[in-house]
């Protein structure tokens, strides 16, 4: 059976590799649904309590009100530069590659899963017509696709285990 939980989380952003009005600094109200295969334990699965505590606390503390940033943009130096300058701190989420909804999603798929739910799909509204539906499949056709999406650094290599781990007893539990 599937939980599915939203979240919403208000972010700034560019894509510069895009260009046109997209390459500007800019801010969306996102939305996040998230799509969790559960299983039944007595008479319940999961709390939805579970889902709001760990993923709704990554959203608030690493998303929400922050900038969504490619580690690759000259303006995330140029911000670096400034945060040392003036004893400054931004909230920025650093991402591996450009700013779109399709990497955003990547990303946001990676960590939910890596706090250990079964997620099956997540879905992003960036703007009021714009809706982008990302699933397990999609997540690991990226994964083997983009080389740079696989980097990891040594903090994150027990996430990555953990995501690994979580995304794979995901998948078996979905073929049974």
């Amino acid at each position: 059976m599937l939980i599915t939980k939203c979240f919403k989380f208000y972010a700034a952003h560019r894509n510069e590799e895009i260009g046109g009005k997209c390459a500007n600094l800019h801010g969306h109200r996102y939305g996040l649904k998230c799509h969790f295969e559960v299983h039944r334990q007595n008479s319940i699965s999961t709390p939805f309590s579970a889902f709001d505590e760990r993923v709704g606390r990554l959203i608030s503390q690493s998303y929400d009100h922050g900038m969504l940033i490619h580690k690759g943009d000259p303006l995330y130096h140029t911000l670096n530069q400034h945060m040392r300058a003036h004893d400054e701190q931004f909230k920025l989420k650093v991402l591996e590659g450009p700013t779109s909804v399709e990497n955003l999603a990547y990303t946001l798929f990676s960590e939910i899963s890596a706090l250990g739910f079964c997620l099956v799909k997540i879905e992003i509204q960036e703007t009021d017509t714009s809706h982008l539906e990302y699933s397990l499949s999609d997540w690991k056709a990226d994964r083997a696709k983009y080389a740079w999406r696989c980097e990891v650094d040594e903090k994150d290599e027990k996430n990555l285990a953990r995501m690994t781990l979580a995304t794979a007893s995901c998948a078996v539990a979905l073929q049974s």
